[in-house]
């Protein structure tokens, strides 16, 4: 009992206190770091993270919320990444997309994710620019037009699915006038 006070007392009264608030503040960022460069799994990281939140030391609290957000922010890229390359190898084009999107500058994978992003745009694309055109083709012009504007609302502004829409729009309206003049000439 007497060695168990006096690490105590060396440990949790002023210069000692000192030592172990700085040496809980340190770990609490070595554990981001840890987790970020693929040194240590999520559920382990957060594990020692409520460890150290449990000991409820007044002078971390904020740094141990500040930690605790940082992680979960980081988990919850690297859990998007995941599921974006899921995505993408199932040729999910839209929703690779949207989770490469969610990917954060400070997740390893990030620039692995950006180049991604951009191959599953262009891939996404250059399917509905093919199926546009093959309903197209079949004089289907409004259900072209329709894949196109949907398209939009993944790829906004993109140059060339807004020029072929125009195309479309341009191409159904003279089939429709075709046809309406067709029906006005048997009357």
């Amino acid at each position: 009992y007497d060695s168990a006070y006096s690490l105590f007392e060396e440990n949790f009264t002023s210069s000692g206190g000192f030592f172990l608030n700085r040496a809980l503040s340190d770990r609490l960022e070595k554990l981001y770091e840890e987790y970020r460069n693929s040194e240590r799994e999520y559920e382990s990281a957060e594990k020692e993270l409520s460890t150290i939140e449990k000991m409820e030391i007044a002078e971390l609290k904020e740094k141990t919320k500040s930690a605790r957000k940082k992680l979960q922010k980081l988990h919850s890229s690297v859990s998007s990444f995941q599921k974006a390359e899921e995505y993408y190898s199932g040729k999910n084009y839209i929703l690779a997309i949207k989770e490469y999107k969610k990917v954060i500058k400070q997740d390893s994978n990030y620039s692995t994710a950006k180049t991604k992003l951009e191959q599953a745009r262009l891939n996404y694309r250059n399917t509905v620019l093919s199926e546009a055109a093959e309903k197209a083709a079949a004089s289907d012009y409004n259900s072209a037009a329709a894949l196109l504007t949907s398209a939009l609302e993944i790829l906004p502004d993109d140059e060339l699915i807004e020029k072929r829409l125009g195309e479309y729009k341009k191409y159904g309206e003279t089939k429709t006038l075709e046809e309406i003049m067709d029906t006005a000439d048997t009357l």
